[in-house]
């Protein structure tokens, strides 16, 4: 192996190249200079190629992720609205459920206030029916007075 220093071809203390590479290496400095940087551009212009192709792969990744998260955020949204939708549901439920208990609730009042209107009524028409017929058959008409107790039923309250 030999060294370069200053163009001049010499002992080991600097560099150290292979005796291949040393032979084909000009011996003048400037044109040194002119091969480093030509093997310096294309060094540089491999490393750019390699990472603008590395930058296209990452662009791809980001628009893959893009898409995914697109793809996430609208299936979130049509969860959290089935979850809304499915939560709703209950409560809507449970409301009717109440109003249909205070609607039987006030119907089974209405009944019971209907139950004993019908008795009053019942009663008032017995007590009317048996003065007429008091009135109209009078006290001496008992047989017929008897066959029309028959006809009209006594109120049992």
């Amino acid at each position: 192996m030999s060294r370069i220093s200053g163009g001049v071809r010499g002992d080991r203390s600097d560099s150290e190249l292979p005796d291949e590479i040393l032979s084909v290496i000009p011996t003048d400095p400037f044109e040194q200079l002119d091969l480093a940087k030509k093997i310096t551009s294309m060094a540089i212009a491999s490393r750019v190629s390699n990472l603008e192709a590395e930058a296209i792969e990452l662009r791809q990744t980001i628009q893959e992720r893009e898409i995914d998260t697109q793809e996430l955020e609208w299936k979130a949204t049509r969860l959290e609205s089935d979850f809304q939708e499915s939560d709703s549901r209950p409560k809507i439920v449970l409301r009717e459920n109440m109003n249909l208990k205070k609607e039987r609730d006030s119907l089974a009042a209405n009944v019971k206030n209907l139950i004993c209107d019908m008795a009053k009524v019942k009663l008032m028409l017995t007590s009317k029916l048996e003065r007429r017929a008091n009135a109209i058959f009078g006290t001496e008409n008992k047989d017929l007075y008897m066959s029309f107790q028959v006809l009209v039923p006594k109120n049992k309250t």
